[in-house]
């Protein structure tokens, strides 16, 4: 898994829970932690192996147990689970300027 890789999924993994209905607190803070290990000057997956990555900000237990799944399998069951439900490239949709994702559900 590398840093490009992680942050990818871990963006991902946000925007579909926010598509799927979860919670906003919970989908904001798993795409807050995508931003956040994106702009570290250091490697987060190297950090993670290091056991330091606990210590950057916006970095909970949730989003370090999401980032252990993803370097120590290179896969997330509920990602995968996530993507299996919205097939196809729905989070496009939420790109799109006035669609929020009740509106891209119902499209979808």
């Amino acid at each position: 898994m590398d840093r490009t890789l992680l942050v990818e999924s871990l963006e991902a993994l946000g925007r579909l829970l926010e598509l799927d209905g979860a919670s906003p607190f919970q989908s904001r803070a798993v795409t807050d932690a995508a931003a956040t290990l994106d702009a570290l000057a250091e490697d987060p997956v190297t950090l993670f192996e290091q056991g330091t990555l606990a210590r950057v900000p916006g970095i909970g237990k949730g989003i370090l147990g999401d980032v252990a799944t993803l370097v120590r399998e290179g896969r997330h069951p509920a990602l995968e689970d996530l993507r299996e439900r919205w097939p196809g490239q729905p989070l496009r949709l939420l790109d799109v300027p006035g669609l929020g994702p009740a509106k891209v559900r119902l499209l979808v």
